[in-house]
C-alpha cells in the first residue's frame, strides 16, 4: 500500500519509502522526490487525446448554452448564445481540458495499490481568479502547484474513493485578487494615441492586438484603407474591490452523462472568473463608453485575451459587426480551441486549406513575406528549435502535453547525442527566450555540456546564421522556417494526427521526401548525408515541389499579400 503524492507539497510527505507521485509535476515541485515510481501519464497515448478532443467538444457544445442561461438569469439578461460565448469561450476550453485532465489524473491514479491521500483544506475563493488571463499568468504560465493541488483535492472528495483515507492538510493561499487586466504593459503617449481613436472611430477595419511590425501596420493601413492604431481603451485596468462569496450559487442545468460532468455542473459555477460574474456589470459599463464604431473587427489575440474588449465586441456582434477571426501562430491543427472560433466569427482566417465556408484561406500575418529560394547559404551551424509546454496541461490538442514533455526530451536528447562528433559541435540550440519552466537547457547541458545556446530574442537572425534548421514541433517557428530559404526539417517524438485530409496527404508527402520524420535513426542518417551541402538538397526539384505543396496547403504565399488578404476579405464580407 502506497501514499499517492498530488503535486509535492511538503505537508503531504511523511518520510515513508512508500510513495508514488500522481506526474512528472512532482519531480519539478519537490527534487527529493526524483527516484519515486511515477503513474504514467494518460495522455502519453495520443489515440486517447483524440478520443478526448472529441469529446470535450461535445461537452463544450453542451456547456455553452447551459452558461447561456445561467449568465443570462444570474445579470437578469436576455443575450443569445453567441453573445455570451465571445466572452466565455477561452476560459471554458482552457477550464474544461484542466479539469478533464485532472479528473483522468486521479482516476488513473486510484487503480493503484494506494491507501491514503492528502488533499488541501482550502478557502474555495482560492480557486477563483479576476479575468481569463489572470487564470492563464497566475495559475498556467507559473505551473501552480498549489492551485492544482486544490483542483485535485476537489475531485477526490467529490469521487470520495473507497478504502483510502483522505487526510487534509492546510495549504496557504489566500486569494487576493489581481485587477482587472492586470497583465497589461500601457504604452506611453496614450493622450494621442486617444485622439487618434477620435479622429478615426468610424474606421472600417479595426485591426486589434495584431503585433505587426511598423512596415506591415503601414502596408495594412494602406490596402485596409484604415488606419491600424492601438487601441488604449481596451488596455485600462483597475481593482474589483468586490467581496466574493459563491458558498450558495446555485449549479449549471445540463443533462449528465458521467460523473464528471456531475462534478463540473456544480464546480464550474465555483471557479468562474470574477469578470463574467461579480465584476460583469462595471466592464460592462466601460465597454459601452468606448466609442469606436467600425464596420469589420479583426481580432488576433484579443477575442482570448482581453475581457474588456471580449464584452465590447459580443455588444458589436449585437448590432451586426462583422467579425474577423485571424489565427495566430503557426499550427497543422484541424480542431484548435474546440472549434469554438468559426462559432463566434462571421469569417475565420486560416493558415491552411478548410472546405468550410466561413474558412477563408489566406496568408499568415505573422509571415507576410514571400518564401525565399536562395542561391547561396552562408550559414554554419545546425539551429535546433526546442519546444516548450506546461508541467500541467492547460489545453488539449496534438502533440506532446504534461508529463510527455519528459519523454520529448528524452527522444530529442537521444537524436542530438546521435550526431556525429563533427555535426554535435555545430549545433546551436535555441530554447523559448521567455520560459524554459521545464529547465531543457540545464537538462541538454547536463547530458552534453560542449552543447551551445543562442543568446539572441529574435528568431530571425538565428534562421539567417544557420546552415539547416531543426524543429520540434509543428508550430509557428516551422513555418518560419520553411519560409526562411533555409533547409529545414521537423524531428517529432510522435505522428501528429489532427488533420484536414488535405493537410494530411502533405504532411506524409513531406515525410516521404525526408522533411519530416518521427524516426530518430533515420533523421539522423538523413542530416549526416545532406551536412555538406544541404543546400544542393534543399533546392532539388521534388523538394522544391513538397516545400511549394506545403506552401499551397498551410503557408499561403502570392507577389502582393497584404493585397490578397484584403481582396478576399472584402469579397467575403461584402
Amino acid at each position: 500500500m502506497a501514499t499517492l503524492i498530488l503535486t509535492g507539497q511538503k505537508a503531504e510527505l511523511n518520510n515513508s519509502s512508500n510513495e508514488i507521485l500522481s506526474g512528472e509535476w512532482v519531480k519539478y515541485n519537490n527534487h527529493d522526490l526524483k527516484n519515486k515510481p511515477v503513474i504514467e501519464y494518460h495522455w502519453s497515448d495520443y489515440t486517447k487525446v483524440e478520443k478526448d478532443l472529441n469529446y470535450l467538444k461535445n461537452l463544450y457544445s453542451k456547456l455553452i448554452p447551459s452558461l447561456t442561461k445561467y449568465l443570462n438569469i444570474y445579470h437578469q439578461e436576455n443575450r443569445p448564445i453567441k453573445y455570451w460565448e465571445i466572452i466565455i469561450a477561452p476560459w471554458v476550453v482552457d477550464i474544461l481540458s484542466m479539469l478533464w485532465d485532472r479528473w483522468e489524473i486521479i482516476n488513473r491514479s486510484l487503480k493503484e495499490d494506494i491507501n491514503e491521500i492528502y488533499i488541501s483544506k482550502h478557502n474555495q475563493e482560492a480557486l477563483i481568479n479576476s479575468d481569463y488571463m489572470d487564470l492563464m499568468i497566475s495559475r498556467v504560465s507559473k505551473d501552480d502547484h498549489k492551485w492544482n493541488h486544490m483542483i485535485f483535492s476537489e475531485i477526490l472528495k467529490f469521487i470520495n474513493p473507497d478504502k483510502i483515507v483522505l487526510k487534509e492538510i492546510f495549504i496557504d493561499q489566500k486569494q487576493n485578487y489581481n485587477s482587472f487586466n492586470s497583465h497589461l504593459k500601457f504604452k506611453k503617449n496614450k493622450t494621442f494615441i486617444k485622439f487618434l481613436n477620435f479622429i478615426f472611430k468610424n474606421r472600417k477595419i479595426l485591426f486589434y492586438e495584431n503585433q505587426l511590425t511598423l512596415r506591415n501596420k503601414i502596408l495594412f493601413s494602406w490596402y485596409a484603407k484604415s488606419p491600424t492604431i492601438s487601441i488604449p481603451s481596451f488596455d485600462i485596468n483597475f481593482d474589483h474591490n468586490i467581496k466574493v462569496d459563491r458558498k450558495n450559487i446555485q449549479e449549471l442545468n445540463f443533462l449528465t452523462s458521467n460523473n464528471f460532468e456531475k462534478f463540473i455542473k456544480i464546480f464550474l459555477p465555483k471557479i468562474i472568473p470574477i469578470s463574467y460574474l461579480e465584476g460583469y456589470a462595471k466592464i460592462l459599463k466601460i465597454s459601452e463608453k468606448i466609442d469606436l464604431n467600425p464596420k469589420i473587427i479583426i481580432s488576433h489575440y484579443g477575442q482570448i485575451s482581453n475581457d474588456l474588449f471580449k464584452i465590447w465586441l459580443a455588444n458589436m456582434h449585437l448590432k451586426n459587426k462583422k467579425i474577423v477571426i485571424c489565427y495566430h501562430g503557426g499550427s497543422l491543427e484541424k480542431y484548435a480551441f474546440l472549434n469554438y472560433y468559426e462559432n463566434i466569427c462571421d469569417l475565420l482566417l486560416s493558415r491552411y486549406k478548410f472546405n468550410k465556408k466561413k474558412v477563408l484561406q489566406l496568408p499568415p500575418s505573422f509571415l507576410i513575406k514571400k518564401k525565399k529560394i536562395l542561391k547561396e547559404n552562408s550559414g554554419k551551424n545546425i539551429l535546433f528549435l526546442t519546444h516548450n509546454q506546461m508541467i500541467y496541461t492547460y489545453r488539449v490538442h496534438d502533440g506532446p502535453l504534461g508529463s510527455e514533455m519528459i519523454n520529448y526530451f528524452n527522444f530529442f536528447d537521444s537524436f542530438l547525442n546521435k550526431l556525429k562528433k563533427k555535426i554535435t559541435s555545430n549545433i546551436l540550440l535555441r530554447c523559448n527566450p521567455n520560459r524554459d519552466n521545464l529547465g531543457f537547457k540545464n537538462k541538454f547541458l547536463n547530458s552534453n555540456p560542449s552543447f551551445k545556446f543562442s543568446k539572441n530574442k529574435d528568431l530571425n537572425r538565428d534562421l539567417e546564421s544557420a546552415k539547416i534548421i531543426i524543429n520540434s514541433a509543428a508550430e509557428s517557428t516551422f513555418f518560419q522556417s520553411m519560409r526562411s530559404g533555409k533547409p529545414t526539417l521537423l524531428v517529432l517524438h510522435k505522428d501528429l494526427w489532427n488533420f484536414t485530409p488535405e493537410v494530411r496527404e502533405m504532411y506524409y508527402i513531406l515525410k516521404n521526401k525526408k522533411i519530416i520524420f518521427t524516426d530518430i535513426n533515420k533523421a539522423i542518417e538523413h542530416v549526416e548525408k545532406i551536412w555538406k551541402e544541404p543546400l544542393a538538397w534543399w533546392n532539388s526539384k521534388n523538394i522544391i515541389e513538397a516545400r511549394d505543396l506545403f506552401e499551397k496547403t498551410c503557408s499561403l504565399s502570392d507577389d502582393n499579400n497584404w493585397k490578397l488578404f484584403f481582396k478576399n476579405i472584402n469579397k467575403h464580407l461584402n
